[in-house]
């Protein structure tokens, strides 16, 4: 039997789960058909806005740049990760690519890459939905299945 894309129940969750006035510690769940992952990261207003824009802007098809990076990949900085968008077909299918480092060695080795599988309407509500992290506090939560 082949699965189709509503067969998979993959989730993407973005949490702010700590805040100051100058940055907020944002929680990033992947949950997906052979892995669930989350790993948490620090960003101000403006990044949580440019993903958000890159989200939409992927969907809409103005986006500027093809992939979103948080941060520098490597060096002595706080941990990063990174949304790559790809098309699955011409049907509305897509995936996000979304690679996290994993905070627990000094090297900065440690990485887990899955592919979120999700649709273009799906993608793009929710990449609207991002935005409302730069402005909520503590305990504000989006999902990308949040309407289904």
């Amino acid at each position: 039997m082949m699965l189709k894309l509503n067969d998979y129940k993959d989730n993407l969750t973005l949490s702010v789960v700590w805040e100051d006035e100058h940055v907020k510690e944002v929680r990033i769940e992947a949950d997906t058909q052979p892995i669930k992952i989350c790993q948490n990261y620090y960003m101000c207003s403006d990044q949580i806005i440019d993903l958000s824009n890159y989200i939409c802007g992927y969907c809409d098809g103005t986006a500027l740049q093809n992939k979103y990076i948080s941060g520098p990949l490597t060096g002595k900085f706080i941990p990063a990760f990174s949304f790559l968008i790809e098309k699955i077909d011409n049907k509305g299918h897509m995936y996000v690519a979304l690679d996290l480092e994993i905070d627990d060695v000094d090297d900065r080795s440690h990485y887990c890459k899955c592919f979120i599988k999700c649709e273009l309407g799906q993608l793009y509500s929710f990449g609207k939905r991002v935005k409302k992290l730069s402005v909520n506090g503590i305990g504000t939560s989006v999902s990308l299945t949040e309407n289904l």
